[in-house]
């Protein structure tokens, strides 16, 4: 209602003035022209473009106010409001390396980026940030520490791991300050900044902590390859008790297992009679035997 009633006061006032002039050099039909005339100028000249990927701020007798406008035309009162136009291009903040440690306590050396741009509604807040984007790169890195501290390791040097844990420390964070756009994005009202994605662009460990990870991981399956033997000799040795069984000979499961050399999932070191069945073969064969050393 404002701006409608200055524009109406200005635009009247201008013409009238020009009129007053115009009547003591020309006719009365000519003032009138002049009159309208000048209005139609007048309003001509407060039709704005704000460019594609900008917005403007109104600026109202050379103060800065809170008022956005989008990209495209608009109208301002001439002589009184001006714009401030604000690039909103999408910004690509690289942060790091950073040391950190992980769960473990093992320090991890990571490379951050964030793709960002200036929010809608918060570009009066922007432009007076100082350094935004140093601002945000150490926002990320705070991010980044909160979410390799709750990761081992071995989570840690997966990429994409830890980018899903610093998303789902984001979105779980109970910040007041945090505001989520209807597109699903994430805003920081103080730094006006909208985040649209977050990317890890890199992560190493120390000599140290690489020499001691491969050794674990050797362990590990060194490990799992003897527990798979060995759960395949106890299944070899019950296999063995059960065809004793059914040929009506005792073979306790020890004799058995001593007897069910396992390598790479083959029954080894037993005699089998060719024909039949390997394994009720091997039993009865074991039963001769016993009763031989009997």
């Amino acid at each position: 209602m404002l701006a409608v009633f200055l524009f109406l006061m200005t635009g009247l006032l201008a013409a009238i003035v020009i009129a007053m002039v115009a009547m003591m050099v020309i006719p009365p039909l000519g003032v009138v022209a002049v009159f309208f005339g000048t209005l139609a100028l007048w309003g001509v000249a407060g039709f704005q473009t704000v460019p594609p990927i900008n917005r403007a701020l109104v600026i109202i007798l050379g103060r800065r106010s809170s008022k956005e406008l989008p990209e495209g035309p608009t109208w301002i009162i001439p002589g009184i409001m001006s714009l401030q136009i604000i690039s909103t291009k999408k910004i690509i903040i690289y942060a790091g390396p950073t040391t950190v440690p992980t769960l473990t306590q093992e320090e991890v050396t990571v490379n951050v980026s964030m793709l960002t741009r200036p929010a809608n509604g918060y570009i009066s807040t922007y432009i007076e940030v100082d350094n935004v984007e140093e601002s945000a790169r150490q926002w990320i890195l705070q991010q980044v520490a909160q979410s390799t501290a709750s990761l081992d390791m071995d989570d840690v040097i997966n990429k994409d791991v830890l980018r899903q844990q610093i998303w789902e420390d984001i979105r779980g964070q109970t910040d007041p300050e945090l505001e989520q756009t209807t597109a699903g994005n994430w805003i920081i009202p103080n730094l006006a900044l909208e985040i649209l994605d977050i990317q890890v662009e890199s992560i190493k460990q120390s000599p140290q902590a690489a020499e001691a990870a491969d050794q674990k991981r050797k362990e590990l399956r060194q490990r799992e390859a003897e527990e798979t033997q060995i759960q395949a000799r106890v299944e070899q040795a019950q296999r063995l008790v059960d065809a004793a069984r059914a040929a009506g000979e005792h073979l306790s499961f020890q004799e058995a297992l001593q007897l069910a050399a396992v390598e790479g999932g083959n029954l080894q070191g037993i005699k089998v009679i060719g024909g039949g069945n390997s394994l009720t073969d091997a039993a009865a064969l074991i039963a001769a035997s016993k009763r031989g050393g009997e």
